[in-house]
């Protein structure tokens, strides 16, 4: 897409093109074009649109045991991607969902530990009372320290 991101009809030739590959991807990898799709509604500034995707893309392997070796399970940066779109529509609590089964598959990811701590701190900023707000903060504080710890 930034290829394509000075010429005029860029957005109309995005569109297509995404729209496109959530129609003819296999089922196992359409939990990352439902992202692509996700991330160009963002751009455009289509919000619902994008939650909406990212619902439809979560849904197909959410449910999916962590034990199984499961194809209808994005891989393991698709689902770090998945955060982050997550994050930037205010998803943040489904956004630690997905973490939370990151860190169990891998607890050593320095990326998702930030994140967690992020998710944390966002949602600190929305709670109005106090209390509720300094557990957030604790909490984000133990995710930020464990991120420090693996850099470390």
């Amino acid at each position: 897409m930034t290829d394509l991101s000075w010429e005029e009809d860029a957005e109309q030739r995005s569109e297509a093109y995404v729209t496109e590959a959530v129609a003819v991807c296999p089922e196992r990898l359409s939990a990352g074009c439902l992202q692509t799709l996700a991330s160009v509604r963002i751009s455009q500034q289509r919000f619902d649109d994008a939650r909406n995707a990212l619902k439809q893309s979560m849904q197909m392997w959410r449910d999916t045991p962590a034990e199984i070796e499961a194809e209808a399970r994005p891989d393991y940066p698709t689902r770090i991607s998945l955060t982050r779109l997550l994050i930037e529509i205010e998803a943040e609590p489904e956004a630690l969902v997905v973490l939370d089964g990151l860190i169990k598959e891998d607890d050593q990811s320095i990326e998702c530990w930030y994140l967690g701590g992020w998710c944390q701190v966002l949602l600190s900023q929305k709670e109005t009372t106090d209390d509720a707000k300094a557990k957030l903060q604790e909490q984000a504080k133990m995710w930020l320290d464990n991120c420090l710890r693996l850099y470390a």
